[in-house]
């Protein structure tokens, strides 16, 4: 179980850390100005398991890596939504961030709400409610289960 942070639709790259930020030398002193621009607390409410859920596109604009990097800095445990931007998305798989498609749960819940993710099985339950969500292909499970692309390439030496 972890705690929702709802966002809107269109969510880009730009607002999940701002580019003034990009010139911290390390993600860990990026990471407390993540959302800074849509929820100035947002990284100092997070906690290790909560969820991002956002409405459709979330991710869009620049290929910034930082940007899931952020996240899963903040011990995000995965971000929910009915669309992502692909190069956010690809990003996110290849440092190891999960991100979930998953409709009609953006409608359902409301930061704060609590939910639980069963990504095996690919379902939410969020209020007594059970969401489908895509499951991952299994070469791509294999890069999170393994903390990210660069790790999973160090493992098959």
């Amino acid at each position: 179980m972890g705690k929702v942070f709802r966002f809107d639709k269109d969510v880009d790259t730009d607002q999940i850390i701002a580019s003034q930020y990009l010139l911290f030398p390390t993600v860990d002193e990026m990471k407390a100005h993540t959302f800074e621009s849509l929820d100035a607390d947002f990284a100092a409410k997070v906690q290790p398991g909560d969820f991002v859920v956002a409405d459709s596109n979330f991710g869009c604009g620049s290929s910034r890596e930082q940007a899931p990097a952020v996240l899963k800095a903040l011990g995000v445990r995965a971000v929910l939504a009915p669309s992502f931007a692909r190069i956010f998305y690809r990003n996110a798989i290849n440092i190891g961030l999960p991100v979930i498609v998953c409709d009609g749960l953006y409608e359902a819940v409301k930061t704060g709400d609590e939910i639980s993710l069963d990504m095996d099985e690919g379902i939410v339950t969020a209020g007594g409610r059970t969401f489908s969500c895509t499951k991952l292909p299994s070469h791509l499970q294999a890069i999170l289960d393994q903390g990210g692309l660069i790790r999973s390439l160090d493992s098959e030496e």
